[in-house]
C-alpha cells in the first residue's frame, strides 16, 4: 500500500499527548509540555509506532522542537520503534519515566538513529537511563549534544540485595543497548558531545554493551 506521511509544524501539545501509527512523521518547531501517559503507556509527549502493518521503511524526524515536563511509563517525552529516527536541534527538559528513558525510549531492530545538536537536561527515570534509552539499534550516531543533570533514581525494595538494586540502575545520561539485536556489526559513535552531572549506579554518564563504540572529542 501507499506509505503515508504526517507533518506536525508550529504546534503545541499541552496536558494531552500525541500518538501516530504506521506512517512517516516529521515534527518541526513544535512544543510538547506537561503531557502525561499513565500505566504501561509509552511516550508521554509523543509516540510514533509501526502499528499493525509492521512496515519496516518508516522514519521519524524531530527538528527545532521542545519537550518539557512530560511523563510516561517509559520514554517520558518521546517513544518510537520506527526504522530510522533523526533528532536535530531539539530540547528535552524535566521529563520523567516510571521505568526507562526519562526523555527518550527508542527501539527497533536494524534501526538507524541520528541525534545532532540536542539538549537533554534534568530528565529522570526510576529504573534506567535518566536521559536517553536506545535498545535493539543497529547504528547510532550522536553528535554535538548536551546531556546534563539527568539521573536514575535509586529504588529501594524490600529484601533486595545491593547488586539486584543496581542491576537496572545504569546510564544516567545515555544508554545504548543491543538487546535482542545480534547482528555482526552494531555500533555507536559519539562526537563533540558534553556529559555533565548525570547520575546512575552504573555508567553515570553513558552505558553501552555494543561491540563497537567510538568516542571523538
Amino acid at each position: 500500500g501507499t506509505k503515508g506521511q504526517a507533518v506536525v509544524k508550529n504546534c503545541s501539545f499541552l496536558f494531552s499527548s500525541a500518538r501516530m501509527e504506521g506512517i512517516t512523521v516529521k515534527v518541526l518547531n513544535s512544543k510538547f509540555v506537561a503531557n502525561i501517559k499513565q500505566s504501561i503507556n509509552l511516550g508521554g509527549g509523543l509516540s510514533v509506532v509501526k502499528g499493525k502493518q509492521r512496515e519496516e521503511n518508516l522514519g521519524v524526524a524531530i527538528t527545532n522542537s521542545k519537550f518539557v515536563a512530560n511523563y510516561a511509563a517509559s520514554g517520558g517525552a518521546f517513544y518510537t520503534d520506527l526504522t530510522k529516527t533523526t533528532l536535530v536541534n531539539s530540547t528535552f527538559i524535566n521529563n520523567i519515566a516510571h521505568k526507562h528513558g526519562g526523555a527518550l525510549y527508542i527501539t527497533g531492530a536494524s534501526a538507524v538513529i541520528i541525534m545532532h545538536g540536542c539538549m537533554f537536561r534534568n530528565n529522570t527515570a526510576d529504573l534506567s537511563s535518566g536521559g536517553v534509552y536506545i535498545i535493539h539499534a543497529h547504528l547510532v550516531f550522536i553528535a554535538s549534544n548536551v546531556f546534563q543533570y539527568n539521573h536514575v533514581k535509586t529504588i529501594k525494595m524490600k529484601q533486595s540485595k545491593p547488586h539486584e538494586m543496581k542491576s537496572n540502575n545504569f546510564g544516567g545520561g545515555l544508554t545504548v543497548a543491543k538487546g535482542m539485536n545480534t547482528g555482526a556489526y552494531l555500533s555507536v559513535t559519539i562526537s563533540n558531545s558534553k556529559f555533565a552531572a548525570n547520575r546512575a549506579a552504573i555508567g553515570g554518564a553513558f552505558y553501552t554493551d555494543l561491540p563497537n563504540t567510538v568516542l571523538l572529542n
